[in-house]
């Protein structure tokens, strides 16, 4: 069960905990990760929810999550885990510099925490959108910083 060589439901657990998952998408999600391989009987009854379960949803996910082995985590850990999976994606070409260095930043601001874990991302991102002309330097910078994340330097 990986999604880019992490675990997909450490990913989304991640997601949850800073406020980056609507619950009306837990459906969806249970069902991407039953075909990830989990074979966890919350994720395939949430799986067959309408998007609208509300609370029926949210106890099935955080259920499945327990069921799944996945120990409960501090919104700070969720930003890690967040953003190396976004380091890997930026790595792998799978999503753009720019794009992984705003979804970090939005991350943090979701997150709430004062950190300055990953300010070069949140610079680079915000720096990117004024400075036209050096574009392709800040997306380099944010390249580099996704290496280091992902060798574990970050």
């Amino acid at each position: 069960m990986n999604d880019d060589g992490l675990d997909l439901v450490l990913y989304v657990q991640a997601q949850w905990v800073l406020g980056l998952l609507p619950s009306a998408r837990l459906p969806e999600v249970a069902t991407e990760i039953i075909r990830n391989g989990s074979d966890v009987l919350e994720f395939y009854e949430l799986s067959g929810k309408s998007i609208d379960g509300g609370t029926e949803s949210v106890e099935l996910f955080e259920a499945g999550l327990r069921r799944a082995g996945v120990e409960p985590i501090s919104k700070e850990d969720a930003l890690d885990v967040y953003a190396r999976v976004i380091a890997v994606r930026i790595v792998g070409k799978i999503c753009e510099p720019y794009d992984g260095a705003k979804a970090i930043w939005l991350a943090v601001l979701a997150s709430g925490m004062s950190t300055h874990s990953y300010d070069s991302f949140i610079y680079s991102a915000s720096e990117y959108e004024d400075r036209e002309a050096d574009r392709p330097m800040f997306s380099k910078e944010i390249e580099e910083e996704a290496r280091r994340i992902v060798k574990g330097e970050g």
